[in-house]
Formats: C-alpha cells, structure tokens, sequence
C-alpha cells in the first residue's frame, strides 16, 4: 500500500494499523512524490489525503487516473471534516472508497476491506467480515454522535469564555478611552496609555484563541470577494512599518512582473496570515531587515485558466531556527524555544493559525532557517483571476438618497451599568441622543413608544435577550410596513452568534469590547446624509505629507519647526472656539475656525482643516446650530494629527518622501 499523507503523525498512524495487519506499506508525503511511486510501485492500493503540499489530493488524484501505470489502482481518500463524500463527486472524482479524519483503526481497515471485496479479494470468512463492518459501523455513528455532543459543548463553553473575558475587558477599555479624554497630566496619561495597551494586547490573544478554535471546529469560512492583491499587500506592509522603525530595522515588498492584481478570494484573512508572519519576523530580528516577496507560480496544463497560485516569502536577519524546530513551530502553543514568551511576548498561536488559513486558502506554509542566519517562511495560495466581465456599470449613480440628519435618536438596550455609561458618553459627545434601557423587554415598549432611528441592542441580557427582542420587533414591524436598523452588541465573539443575530433580524453586529470608532462606523452606514455639523468620513489618512512638504518647499527640518509651533498654538484657538461658541459669538466662532483651518493646512492636516472650514462657513452664514458637534469633530480630527506627528517615524518618512 502506498499512503500519501503530509502529516508525519497521521501518516505514522496509518502505516502502524496496517502494518499490524500484515500490509506492506510506503509512504510519500506531498502529491508530486506520491504520484511518482505509484508509478514505480505499483501498489495494490493508494490511501490518498486530499489536502497536500506542491499538488492537491484531488489534483494526484486525476493524474492517477490518466497515466495507464496508475489508471487501475484503487484509491481510498482521506477527507477532512469540512468535506463530505460528495465532495469528490461534485469535482468529477470517483474514488473507490472514503474515510473521513480523524478516523480510527477499525474505520481504516473498513475502508481497506471494503476496497478489497470491491475487487474481488474476499476475505477468508466473509461472513465474519461483513458482521465486523457492520459492528465498526455502529461504533462509528456512535462515535460521531458523542463527537458532535462534544464540539457542541465546546462552543457553548466557548461561547461564555468568549462573554466572561469580553464583558469586563469592554468596561477597562471603555472607561480607560473617557479618562483619557479629559484634562490629565502627562503622567497620569501616560499610565492610562500604558493600561489600554495592556487590555489591547490581552483583548487580542483572546481574539486569536477564539478564532483558532473556530477554525478548529471547520466554523470559519472564507469570503470570495474581489479585490486589489497589489493594494492588500501594500496596506500591510504600511500598518507593518512602524513596529519595524522602533527596531531600526528596514522592511521592503517586491511583487514579481506579471502578478496578477485582480483576484476573487478572501483579503482580510491573506493580510491576517502576512501580518502575523511579517510581526513574527520583526519581533524575532534585532538588525538588518524584513523582506517580503510575492510571485506567480506558473500553472499546470491541467488547472483551469482562471485560477492564479501565488507564492508569498517574508525573509528575515534574525535569530533563525534550528532544524529539528522547524515542524513543532507551526504547532499549536509550541515555539523552537521555551524561553521564547519571554523574552519576545509570543504565545506560540500565531504560525499554527497561519497554517490552518492558508491551508484553507488551498495552500501550505514551510520555512527555511539557519540559527543566527534568519528565516524565510513560504506559503502559497490559490485564488480566482476576477473576470473582467464581472465588471458592470453603476447604474444607481444618479440615484438619489433621503436625508437624514447626522444627530440620530438611538436606543441602547444593554444591562451593564458600565457599559451603559461608555455608550452614553460616546454616543452623546458624537451628537446623537441616547436613551438607555437594561433588557429587551424595556427595548421594545420603548421602540413602541418613541421615535428612533437606530437600536444598539446587546444580546445577552436578563428578563429578555437582544435576540428574542429583535424578532418580535421585526415581527411588529410587519404591520407596519417600517424597519429600524438594529446593531447587535455582544460579548460572545464566535462565528454562531454573529449567525444568529443576523438570523434574528439585526442588520449588523460588532464585538465587545466596542472602541467609539468601532461604535461609529457601525452605525455610519445608516447615516445617509449628514447635517451641517456633520463630521466628514475621512477619505484621507489624519496627515497629507506631501501636502505639508510643498508648504516648506520639501524642508523637513523646517517642517518639523513649524510642526512645533503649530501644536503649541492649537490649543490656544481651540479655547477661544468653544467660549465663542458658548456665546453663540458667530464673528468669535468665524475668527478662530479661520486660524485653525491655516494651522491645521500648514500641517497637512487635510480633513481636520476642512471641518474647520465647515464651522467657518456656519459661522460667517449665522448658523450655530450643530456648532457643538462640528466642534467635537473637530477635536478628533486634530487629535489624529497630533497623534501622528506624536510618533517621530514621521520624520523619517517625510524625509523618504
């Protein structure tokens, strides 16, 4: 027998029960080589996986079939647990015999047996054969029932660790973000700054072990968007820069000629698997640089002409990894090194997730290394060419839409008294208004009652849940003939419950803990046409660089003097913004908007400059109303270039511009 299997545990496993049962085995561990001794070998059955390096388990096993050495040897295919028997089929496969991983001895040698009768080979007593499948049979249903009762309870248990961890750290977060938004000491907001980085960093090792086991649990599935390969990899090489400049290191991208751009596939997880190989190579590199590459593996003949399978390295100068390490580290909570959380702050998740997805996107990931000459991690994926032809016109460019005001009445259904406060206070400072109820039965008498135009509607919540109120409103609302967006807010982070939000009626769903950003650009898209305080969605980054350069005539010296003097002077005419607006002096208010908006020019601050334009433009026209929320906007937007101008990588890139 010949097994084709890349794992050297399930291929170990494999040739031990048959070995016991006196079969002869060898053992190849990606398609192109299991192709090759099938060849050579000729063996009297091919076990064949069908997720495999260089070449797919399907792809082997349509070759087999093709070359006449090979044409008339069974095959019995290991299937994942994402896929069915009909799997195969729908691809215009017909193999001899299935199994599904993780199978078990008698599973296996079922499948074997099975292989043998439909060749004529009948075991010596064939009665006692066919009462052994059928007892394997029995114990396999059982089997898969108690396994399915047992995923189900880890979900569940997930599920609440997912509420437990989330809650609490939603109320840190929340409550660290309104702190730091009043007057504080450079001290004391350095202290804060510190804690909210912690909660982040927590916040994000849960994230990762939540979505692990979503993965895990076959519960995560790829999107099959279209999208810019070139752009992706460009964003993430930018959100990437930073963190390498605080190690003095150099980070670079070079996309080979002839890559495609226009690809259909899921760009949210290839930039997740990027940056976590990109970070892991900048936190294990103290000089020198992180090099990242993308290149077009050419297609086989065989392979449809729209599909492209790309290559991605990312190579680094650091530490590198010893040779019997190289396999551990793509497991899960396993590093080369013991000592490696910490001293580099990993919990050894990052690679074993990366592995699945790319695994998902119909690749695989391996790495080259040499201790103290650094790595270089591989991976490759597939995707579909975007046809051109998918490519309509707009037709609704014209269309026009109905006004609705920037400052929304919004419902909030949540019982944590904490929470209730961080919507309120971030919900209000955007000018929306805010009544706060504590459970879904209070939800829906006051949807009933008042006029809203918008419900954030946790899901967990006594008395009555965010879904059980939901449906009964959407229910009412048939009568009605109207329909009020509801944005689920809840604590529980798996895949299910964002499944059964949307089930239950809700128009979008966000995580707790929920920054006001986050806050903002969920409920965004139900903010058709903004008022006359209106805070513009910013099409810009916080600062234009190059917009500031041409103010100095690309002096970045000079730059960084006026950058000076310019942030010492704001806060100055943002005082004397709010005591005119407190007086509803619109000259007052027209004069210092106009000496924010040349500060916040000279800066590059291009979309904080313009609100200050919009507030000048109220002003000079006698319209104050709104005033309070364009000045709010405002704040932030000159918070964003203070925090840019905060990290000094700017200088460094002003002067790589």
């Amino acid at each position: 027998m010949l097994i084709v299997e890349d794992s050297p545990t399930e291929a170990l496993l494999a040739r031990l029960i048959l070995e016991r049962q006196g079969y002869q085995v060898s053992i190849a561990t990606d398609g192109k080589e299991g192709l090759v001794k099938a060849a050579e070998e000729k063996p009297d059955l091919i076990i064949l996986d069908t997720i495999l390096p260089r070449m797919s388990g399907y792809e082997a096993y349509q070759r087999l079939r093709v070359d006449p050495r090979t044409a008339d040897i069974p095959v019995l295919m290991l299937l994942t647990d994402t896929e069915t028997t009909d799997t195969p089929r729908r691809l215009g496969l017909d193999a001899d015999a299935y199994i599904a991983k993780p199978y078990t001895p008698p599973l296996l040698l079922a499948g074997v047996e099975q292989i043998s009768r439909s060749n004529g080979r009948q075991p010596e007593d064939a009665d006692l054969f066919e009462e052994e499948r059928q007892r394997y049979h029995e114990e396999l249903q059982k089997a898969r029932r108690e396994a399915e009762m047992a995923r189900q309870a880890k979900s569940e248990f997930l599920a609440t660790m997912s509420h437990e961890l989330r809650t609490p750290l939603h109320e840190i977060l929340g409550m660290t973000d309104l702190v730091l938004n009043t007057e504080l000491t450079p001290e004391q907001r350095a202290y804060l700054l510190t804690t909210k980085n912690s909660a982040n960093a927590l916040l994000a090792i849960i994230s990762d072990i939540l979505e692990f086991a979503e993965i895990e649990n076959g519960q995560l599935t790829l999107a099959a968007d279209s999208f810019d390969l070139w752009l992706a990899v460009e964003k993430t090489i930018q959100i990437m820069i930073p963190h390498a400049q605080e190690k003095g290191l150099k980070l670079s991208c070079q996309i080979a000629p002839g890559v495609p751009r226009d690809l259909v596939g899921d760009p949210v997880r290839l930039r997740q698997v990027l940056t976590s190989l990109i970070g892991n190579a900048i936190r294990f590199t103290e000089h020198g640089e992180v090099a990242v590459g993308v290149e077009e593996i050419v297609p086989s003949q065989e392979k449809a002409g729209g599909e492209a399978e790309l290559h991605f390295h990312v190579r680094d100068t650091g530490i590198g990894i010893p040779k019997d390490k190289q396999d551990v580290i793509f497991e899960t909570f396993r590093q080369a090194d013991s000592s490696t959380t910490r001293q580099y702050g990993s919990i050894g998740l990052g690679l074993a997730m990366a592995k699945k997805l790319v695994e998902l996107m119909g690749g695989r990931i391996w790495v080259e290394s040499e201790v103290g000459q650094g790595s270089t991690f591989h991976f490759t994926a597939r995707f579909q060419r975007l046809d051109q032809a998918l490519h309509t016109p707009d037709t609704t460019a014209g269309a026009t839409e109905p006004e609705q005001p920037w400052s929304l009445r919004i419902l909030v259904a949540e019982d944590s008294p904490t929470n209730q406060l961080i919507a309120q206070a971030n919900l209000s400072k955007a000018g929306h208004t805010v009544q706060i109820v504590e459970n879904g039965q209070k939800a829906i008498a006051a949807w009933e009652q008042g006029d809203f135009d918008l419900i954030l509607m946790d899901i967990s919540m006594p008395q009555m849940d965010g879904l059980e109120a939901t449906r009964i409103i959407r229910e009412r609302e048939k009568q009605t003939g109207r329909h009020i967006p509801i944005i689920a807010m809840t604590a529980f982070a798996l895949k299910e419950y964002r499944e059964k939000s949307l089930a239950a009626g809700m128009d979008a769903y966000v995580s707790k803990p929920v920054s006001a950003g986050e806050l903002h650009r969920a409920i965004a898209p139900f903010l058709k046409k903004a008022g006359p305080g209106e805070l513009p969605e910013p099409p810009r980054p916080a600062v234009d660089l190059h917009e500031a350069l041409e103010v100095v005539d690309g002096d970045v010296d000079l730059l960084e003097a006026v950058t000076e003097v310019s942030l010492a002077e704001y806060p100055e005419h943002i005082a004397a913004l709010k005591e005119a607006l407190a007086r509803q002096d619109a000259p007052g208010v027209e004069a210092a908007a106009h000496r924010l908006k040349g500060v916040l020019g000279n800066l590059g601050g291009l979309t904080a400059r313009d609100v200050a334009q919009r507030l000048e433009t109220m002003a000079e026209e006698g319209r104050l109303d709104g005033g309070e929320i364009a000045l709010a906007a405002l704040e932030a937007e000159i918070e964003r270039v203070v925090a840019f101008y905060s990290d000094p990588a700017w200088k460094q890139k002003a002067v790589e511009s």
